[in-house]
């Protein structure tokens, strides 16, 4: 992983999947990582309404972290209010190095880290549990995040 502030590659995730797809033969996994490729460039624009596109009527996500499901919304409005407020508060602003890909008929699973970069005191209040890598000093009052996802 290289990665300066300032210099974050949102694209990387979207290159390591598009690789996945050329060598990919079985149109089901394809047609499931297509949707993949348009949920995170639609992530990469902070387009909410591109990203609702990629997701089931009936979605629910399930966040396991320290702590319990603390972000966990489910349905349409509650994603929406979860990636807009992600959005707002720069969340959306991330390099994922993605370094497992693994499709079936009716699963896809990624595995790696997401910088996100982080500044002053947001960076310094994070708790950073035995989940998180800690923070590393890139200028005086610059950080960047590293979460195994």
């Amino acid at each position: 992983m290289t990665t300066t502030l300032g210099r974050l590659d949102p694209h990387g995730m979207i290159r390591t999947v598009e690789k996945r797809v050329a060598r990919e033969a079985d149109p089901r996994k394809i047609q499931m990582l297509q949707t993949l490729l348009a949920h995170m460039r639609a992530e990469s624009a902070k387009d909410i309404d591109a990203l609702l596109a990629t997701v089931a009527d009936a979605v629910h996500y399930h966040t396991w972290a320290p702590g319990g499901e603390t972000q966990s919304p489910e349905g349409p409005a509650e994603v929406r209010a979860f990636y807009t407020k992600k959005a707002e508060e720069g969340f959306l602003d991330f390099q994922y190095d993605i370094e497992r890909l693994l499709v079936d008929e009716d699963v896809i699973v990624t595995e790696g880290v997401m910088v996100r970069p982080r500044t002053g005191p947001l960076a310094r209040s994070l708790r950073i549990s035995r989940h998180r890598r800690p923070c590393r000093s890139v200028h005086a009052h610059d950080h960047l995040l590293a979460v195994r996802r």
